[in-house]
């Protein structure tokens, strides 16, 4: 059974193929977990997402991971530090920060990015122009 499909997300088309795990997103391969366009396909197809999501992620091999007690670090004075570790200077990286102000925001992906709306005038209704110059203005 073939399981290539394409996803229309807005204007982009996504190929998802199932079988492989990998989506034209790059979300699928990447975390190995489902991206939306995969869940679409999912969905669509009456599909468990159980089968195509990583080893990792299942809840069995989640719940084993913690499975072990892990013990608590004893007191800084009980501690046992080599003298070489002791002696060990560790100096901050040769780096220079950026010339100018710090940005308030981070930069977000072009998967984040909002998509520009072109504006209408409201008198005619039309884009790429304004009031001034609108030809179908009423008089």
């Amino acid at each position: 059974m073939e399981q290539l499909y394409t996803v229309l997300d807005g204007v982009r088309r996504n190929i998802v193929f199932l079988e492989e795990g990998t989506c034209s997103c790059g979300k699928f391969q990447m975390d190995e977990l489902l991206c939306p366009h995969a869940w679409a396909v999912l969905k669509n197809q009456q599909l468990k997402p159980g089968r195509y999501c990583s080893f990792y992620y299942k809840k069995d091999n989640l719940l084993r991971a913690y499975e072990f007690p892990v013990n608590s670090m004893p007191d800084e004075s009980l501690w046992v530090i080599s003298t070489e570790v002791l002696e060990d200077r560790v100096l901050p990286p040769k780096g220079r920060r950026n010339a100018g102000r710090p940005r308030k925001e981070r930069l977000k992906p072009a998967s984040e990015k909002e998509s520009k709306r072109a504006f209408s005038r409201s008198v005619c209704g039309q884009s790429s122009h304004n009031r001034k110059i609108c030809r179908n203005r009423p008089k």
